[in-house]
Parts: C-alpha cells; sequence; structure tokens
C-alpha cells in the first residue's frame, strides 16, 4: 500500500516539478491588440471549419504552493465536423484576457492522442487570477493558408482544483 501511495504521489509531482523553477510569468498591462479582441469563434481552414475549446484552472490541492498555484491552461483545436485537421496546422501563441491584461504564453503540445481531428496544447506558469473569473482565450493557429490567423474561446471560467 505504501508503494501505491508513493507511485501515486510521483505522478502527481513529476509534471509539476518540470516548471517549478520558473517564476510565473507575468500579465501584461499593455492593450490587448485588436485583432485579439475581435478574433472569430470559428476558422475556416482549407475546407475545413475549427473551433477552440480551453480550459483554465488554478491548483489549491495540499500540494500546491500556498495561495494556490498559477494558471494552467489547456486549448484543444478541432474541426467541427469530425474530418481530420488540414496537414501542418499548429499553435505557435496565445494571448489569455482578463479585463484589460493579458497573459501570452507559447503553449506547447501535450501529444496527447486524441484523434485525426483534434491537437491540444499547454501552458503553465501563467498569473494568479480567479479562480471563478472569466477569460478570453485566443490562440494564433500557423500552417494556414496566407499566414497565420487568431480563433477564440469567449468567457471560458477560471477553475479551481481542491
Amino acid at each position: 500500500m505504501r508503494r501505491t501511495w508513493m507511485a501515486a504521489g510521483l505522478i502527481v509531482a513529476l509534471p509539476l516539478a518540470s516548471g517549478c523553477d520558473r517564476a510565473p510569468t507575468a500579465p501584461t498591462s499593455v492593450p490587448v491588440p485588436a485583432a485579439v479582441v475581435t478574433a472569430p469563434t470559428t476558422l475556416a481552414v482549407a475546407g475545413a471549419t475549427l473551433r477552440l475549446e480551453a480550459s483554465a484552472w488554478r491548483d489549491f490541492q495540499p500540494i500546491a504552493p500556498s495561495g494556490g498555484s498559477p494558471l494552467y491552461l489547456v486549448v484543444r483545436l478541432r474541426t467541427t465536423s469530425g474530418s481530420p485537421l488540414p496537414e501542418g496546422i499548429g499553435i505557435d501563441q496565445a494571448w489569455v484576457v482578463h479585463e484589460s491584461m493579458a497573459w501570452i504564453t507559447a503553449p506547447s503540445p501535450t501529444g496527447a492522442p486524441w484523434g485525426p481531428d483534434v491537437i491540444e496544447f499547454m501552458a503553465r506558469e501563467g498569473p494568479r487570477w480567479g479562480p471563478d473569473v472569466p477569460v478570453d482565450v485566443v490562440v494564433r493557429v500557423t500552417g494556414t493558408d496566407g499566414g497565420p490567423k487568431l480563433i477564440a474561446v469567449r468567457q471560458a471560467m477560471i477553475d479551481r482544483t481542491d
């Protein structure tokens, strides 16, 4: 039984340890670009319609830092029809906007095997907003015809894990 708990503790602690030596990224208080503010919620690329899903949360479990963890963000880009994503699609930048502030980050692919119609990216070490506050999440999609394009999720709530 003791080994089971030790293994469970390692499974939880290892992903957190990879970012423990970095300070949370401070949000900027500069005006958010108009293109980010007006980004659409769907995007047509190579005959497919894409939509964005976003999950944002802060961890308040006993192993979390005092006052809770910095913000975590997971975004999924998927087709609306279930057809495969166009070849070469990716995400290279994300804006998480809360009121007049933005956290600008470069999310990393998670490698999660969701299927041919979805890709997932994650960013860690964000600001300590919320929980229970709405944010707009906007990502820059790469690999599209005509250069990078923006897509948004509006009013995503920052959740709390306890």
